[in-house]
């Protein structure tokens, strides 16, 4: 944890303070304030591992686990940001939760149907979820990876 000779707030921000935005990149100077909002939120949890969420309060929590585009647009909200790379792995683990839930439908002779609004709701809150930590990881920490 680091914390801002400027302001005070600490986080775990290898790149500068994001809400006084003291020695920050230029890029991420020119963010918007909601997503500089988001990545104060996120570093003060800890950066994109989360290891000190808990100790956030719900609204900070929130704010960094919780992208409504993303909700609503999922692996399309991806591609719009430039995370193709991540869009395209959490299709891949989509369709194959999808396949072992029909395998597992069809082992033991249980309608598909029963099984799909599961599929959806995971792969909606999986989406939504990973969305502000995957833009931090690419903005912040320059990866922008396939995991």
């Amino acid at each position: 944890m680091s914390t801002c000779e400027k302001c005070g707030v600490t986080g775990n921000v290898p790149a500068g303070c994001f809400d006084c935005g003291e020695a920050l990149d230029q890029r991420l100077v020119e963010l918007s304030p909601t997503w500089r909002q988001r990545f104060a939120a996120i570093a003060k949890a800890g950066g994109p591992t989360l290891v000190n969420l808990r100790k956030c309060p719900l609204g900070q929590r929130f704010t960094a686990l919780f992208n409504f585009p993303a909700l609503l647009f999922g692996p399309l909200y991806y591609l719009f940001r430039g995370m193709w790379r991540k869009a395209l792995s959490l299709t891949a683990l989509v369709f194959g939760i999808a396949l072992i839930m029909q395998v597992i439908a069809a082992v033991f002779g249980l309608p598909e149907e029963s099984f799909d609004n599961v599929v959806r709701i995971a792969s909606i809150v999986l989406f939504t979820q990973q969305a502000n930590l995957t833009y931090y990881r690419k903005m912040v920490l320059g990866q922008n990876g396939w995991w």
